[in-house]
């Protein structure tokens, strides 16, 4: 097996099996349809997101706070289509902030006009349901309006006037559920705190999920059951003897993270040993035990994590639902980067024994894989192969390569073992001699090969007279053809069965290597980018000298 040094040398030459189409039996009968649901393809399982859970607490207090509400109020949406308001209304509207001093429509009046939907500010006593946690932050999840008949209300549980700012509470505005007494259920509002004038202490708490998706949105989300309280007062009764309801609600919040999915990746690449880099969405890392694994080598991912929970910067423990694979690469360290083709070859060779050109074309596409093709890494040739697959004895790795690479100490390695090419593959003819020869200086070439009749067969047998000198023994209608320079023509004295098969002798500086082939010269062809592919699948055989034919054994002792 021969090594390359760049994908130009040998091309990423990919398997294609030819397929065997089979004749379809025509069924006339109706179809019927399919109950079953489409199957997930693998590109579809392979994007999804990484998600992430934990638990958290969502806490309750009581406040006296000014908030600013969006409220469905399309009774002023109506009227703003009226041509001419009360004043009183006019100036009501004014004061909310619907038209400017000049009685025109603001921002805010035009939002009114096109969704019904206004911010109104109103202050009052609330249960306000805050999560503390840092993908969220001091975040308001939920709210209730109170009154004096709400159960629980305490004056000695409320705070002095700016322990609220004490909390940190998010103030900017953002979705929340505000519980509705009427339909006894939650209805989304954006909601923003402009002051708490007195806030409790921790009136109570809830158990809550938080799932941190990390996808394209960074989204969390928060999910809990809660319990809310409100009076009912009888009709005439005495508001002491207000009847008081509870019921259990779940209760769900959406929104960005306030964290960047850097922290993620940063974790794992910390407990990896290694560091996140960013522009190329990979980890960084030395080899260890960590990934000595052929699977995740060969991919050049990490598909699962062995770290559970996963102890995240700034956030904490969290526990992982789904994984997405994340991008591995070598350290910018040349010996570090040889440690992973070492390891690479020795899961490779363990595997199964391959052809030579599979084997060398392999090694090629995993040096050239999009986290490895900035590195270029030396490739390791078969001597060092063998040498290192050694280092722990001979064991199964060692004699797949010994195979691979024809090095087995017995006959049939000796002669080599049979090679076929795929067609489309990108293969030069010196490439191709190299390979055929354990990549052994070439004296001489004879072929024997009764077609040589056209430009193509004529274009290919250049191309290999160009390596070295050689003879083709070929039809004596193939006298027209022009004689490659360096090289001999001679010629059958008449078509026999025995002369249809073809065969390459191949002298090199150490030995001879005969293979008998199964087309004819066509099998490569010269693109119009000057780059060889392969046509059809031609397979080379070897055979020793004793299994030519009688013809070919008797023209060779005579020249």
């Amino acid at each position: 097996m021969t090594t390359l040094n760049s994908l130009a040398d040998l091309g990423v030459l990919l398997e294609k099996e030819p397929e065997r189409k089979t004749p379809k039996k025509r069924n006339n009968a109706p179809r019927k349809k399919s109950t079953e649901k489409p199957k997930q393809s693998q590109s579809q399982s392979q994007s999804k997101a990484t998600i992430l859970e934990s638990q958290t607490r969502l806490k309750a207090f009581h406040a006296i706070a000014t908030l600013s509400i969006a409220n469905n109020r399309e009774d002023l949406q109506r009227i703003l289509n009226t041509d001419k308001l009360p004043p009183r209304l006019r100036e009501y509207l004014k004061k909310i902030g619907v038209y400017d001093n000049n009685f025109d429509l603001t921002e805010k009046g035009q939002e009114l006009r096109r969704t019904g939907t206004i911010q109104l500010e109103e202050k009052g006593l609330y249960q306000l349901w805050f999560c503390e946690h840092p993908l969220i932050g001091n975040q308001l999840i939920a709210l209730q309006r109170l009154d004096a008949l709400s159960p629980n209300i305490e004056g000695k549980t409320l705070g002095k006037k700016g322990q609220g700012r004490t909390l940190h509470f998010i103030n900017g505005g953002a979705k929340c559920s505000v519980f509705d007494k009427e339909s006894k259920s939650w209805k989304t509002c954006h909601t923003e705190i402009k002051d708490i004038d007195v806030i409790s202490e921790e009136v109570m708490g809830h158990d809550a999920t938080l799932i941190w998706n990390l996808d394209a949105n960074n989204s969390v989300e928060l999910k809990c059951n809660v319990k809310v309280k409100w009076p009912e007062k009888k009709h005439g009764g005495n508001p002491q003897n207000a009847h008081q309801h509870e019921v259990e609600l779940p209760l769900s919040f959406k929104g960005e993270s306030q964290k960047p999915t850097t922290v993620v990746y940063d974790s794992v690449a910390d407990y990896f040993e290694g560091e996140w880099i960013a522009k190329r969405l990979s980890i960084q890392l030395p080899f260890s035990d960590k990934i000595d694994d052929f699977a995740i080598l060969n991919a050049c991912k990490i598909r699962d994590l062995p770290a559970e929970p996963l102890n995240i910067h700034e956030v904490g423990k969290m526990h992982i639902k789904s994984f997405k694979p994340i991008n591995i690469e070598p350290t910018d360290s040349k010996s570090d980067q040889q440690i992973w083709l070492q390891t690479w070859l020795k899961g490779y060779f363990t595997q199964r024994p391959v052809s030579p050109l599979q084997a060398e074309k392999d090694q090629l596409l995993w040096r050239s894989k999009k986290q490895l093709a900035h590195l270029d890494i030396p490739p390791i040739g078969q001597k060092e192969i063998l040498d290192l697959l050694a280092e722990n004895g001979r064991e199964r790795a060692y004699w797949n390569a010994a195979a691979t690479i024809d090095l087995i100490p017995s006959q049939t390695s000796q002669q080599g073992i049979p090679l076929t090419l795929q067609s489309g593959d990108s293969v030069t003819p010196q490439r191709l001699l190299q390979h055929l020869t354990n990549d052994r200086s070439i004296t001489s070439i004879f072929i024997s090969d009764r077609y040589y009749r056209t430009d193509k067969q004529e274009q290919l047998l250049n191309a290999i007279a160009n390596t070295c000198p050689g003879t083709l023994l070929t039809a004596r209608n193939s006298e027209t053809r022009i004689q490659p320079h360096g090289w001999d023509l001679d010629f059958f004295e008449k078509n026999k069965p025995e002369n249809h098969d073809r065969y390459w002798i191949i002298e090199t500086s150490q030995n001879e290597r005969i293979w008998k082939v199964s087309t004819s010269l066509d099998f490569l062809r010269q693109q119009q980018n000057d780059e060889w592919e392969v046509v059809g699948y031609p397979t080379f055989t070897p055979m020793s000298r004793s299994d030519l034919p009688e013809f070919l054994l008797k023209y060779l002792e005579k020249n």
